[in-house]
């Protein structure tokens, strides 16, 4: 040990406590490297006879095709709802039946994915998805949810309403709206827009059906549907300029609508108790929408009552815009 110290120090020039540290580490690999070769001997049993390795072997076989079995029926299951939900739509839900709006599929409830054609146990499987923090950035997105129609998903793909793909998503909300709105409107080509005779009175908005709306140069069946539609959900128009939140409703649609459309402020629409509503009442208002309801309803579980408008700033998920739109229906 003295010879190896004398031979550090004068060929490396260690110090005390180098040359320690370096025999302590010598003594370290020695250990490590015959460890191995102990344990080999002392514990390692040699005598693995064939018989056991057979067996062995036929457990594992076994194993393996246990779960080969279990793909085959995971894969079988799978082909059979793919080709039941083929069959469903090819057969039973034509474009007649159902009925084709434009949707967010984040917002939308699971009566509604089911008016669009969904079966009931699809509807209910999205809407578990998002209620676990899913949410659909693009439209492609709507095909991960498992089981989900291809055929359905190429009817309802101009109806989404989201980008095709991310770097769309830095689209402004109006352009994107044009664009939804012109594939909307090939479908229904100058039909709306036939020419209407001049003997329409003034009426109230609120009251109206879609046999009066139609009456409005610019407004077709599928327009007036949307209004009345809107109007429902937001439970009546506070003023007629609401109708250009209607998806599809083109500037001079809403000039000609001006003309003979109004409504009696204060009278006639709905208000929500923001303290009292549960999220299925606030959910459908096309001012708040799923998400912000549930937030909306959190917010004020942890903080207590709203007390103004204002108040809803505070939840972080709607703007001054927002609020101003909902104030009128707003009861505290």
């Amino acid at each position: 040990m003295k010879k190896l110290t004398y031979f550090l120090k004068d060929n490396f020039g260690f110090s005390q406590i180098e040359i320690k540290g370096t025999i302590v580490l010598i003594l370290l690999m020695l250990v490590l490297l015959i460890t191995p070769l102990l344990l080999k001997y002392f514990f390692i049993t040699p005598n693995y006879s064939t018989d056991a390795y057979q067996k062995d072997v036929a457990l594992l076989d076994q194993a393996m095709a246990t779960l080969e079995k279990q793909k085959q029926a995971e894969d079988s299951a799978q082909r059979i709802e793919k080709e039941e939900n083929k069959f469903f739509y090819a057969n039973n839900t034509s474009v007649e039946t159902i009925q084709f709006f434009a949707f967010d599929p984040n917002q939308i409830d699971v009566k509604q994915w089911k008016s669009l054609g969904l079966k009931p146990y699809l509807a209910e499987r999205i809407e578990k998805y998002r209620s676990k923090g899913g949410k659909f950035k693009i439209k492609s997105d709507v095909q991960k949810i498992y089981g989900f129609p291809e055929d359905l998903y190429k009817r309802l793909y101009e109806y989404i309403q989201l980008p095709e793909n991310l770097a769309d998503r830095k689209i402004g909300n109006e352009n994107k709206q044009e664009k939804t709105t012109e594939i909307a409107n090939e479908k229904y080509p100058k039909k709306e827009y036939s020419k209407k005779e001049n003997t329409i009175e003034t009426f109230d908005l609120n009251a109206a059906d879609t046999a009066q709306l139609k009456k409005i140069r610019g407004i077709g069946a599928v327009i007036s549907e949307r209004i009345v539609k809107f109007r429902n959900g937001l439970g009546g128009f506070h003023s007629v300029e609401q109708v250009k939140d209607v998806y599809g409703i083109k500037e001079e649609v809403y000039q000609e609508l001006l003309k003979y459309a109004k409504t009696d402020k204060g009278i006639g629409f709905k208000k929500i108790n923001i303290n009292t509503a549960d999220a299925n009442t606030l959910k459908v208002h096309p001012y708040i929408g799923y998400k912000n309801a549930q937030i909306i309803i959190n917010y004020r579980n942890q903080h207590g009552n709203y007390t103004t408008a204002e108040d809803l700033l505070k939840t972080k998920v709607m703007d001054e815009s927002q609020v101003e739109k909902l104030r009128p229906y707003l009861l505290f």
